[in-house]
């Protein structure tokens, strides 16, 4: 993951917090995301007991995004924009 406004992870927490202020569901948008974790783990792990290949995989800004998405304070958006790490 890197820190550009073009991330994947953030772009779709991004989306499922506005659809939750929204009033909508937004379950399918966080199963969305617990699949993408999922399929990272899965091709990171892949990579590295075929080919030896190590990926760099930043779990520790996945896992504050998707805290941000989680959390029901009224500033999920902002926290997003304007989170440095993200």
């Amino acid at each position: 993951m890197n820190k550009s406004d073009s991330c994947l992870f953030k772009n779709i927490a991004s989306l499922a917090i506005n659809i939750d202020d929204a009033g909508g569901h937004n379950n399918e948008m966080v199963r969305v995301l617990d699949n993408i974790i999922e399929e990272i783990n899965l091709i990171e792990k892949l990579l590295e007991e075929k080919t030896g290949i190590h990926l760099e995989v930043n779990r520790e800004q996945m896992e504050e995004i998707y805290f941000v998405l989680l959390s029901k304070e009224s500033n999920r958006s902002e926290q997003l924009q304007d989170g440095k790490k993200y």
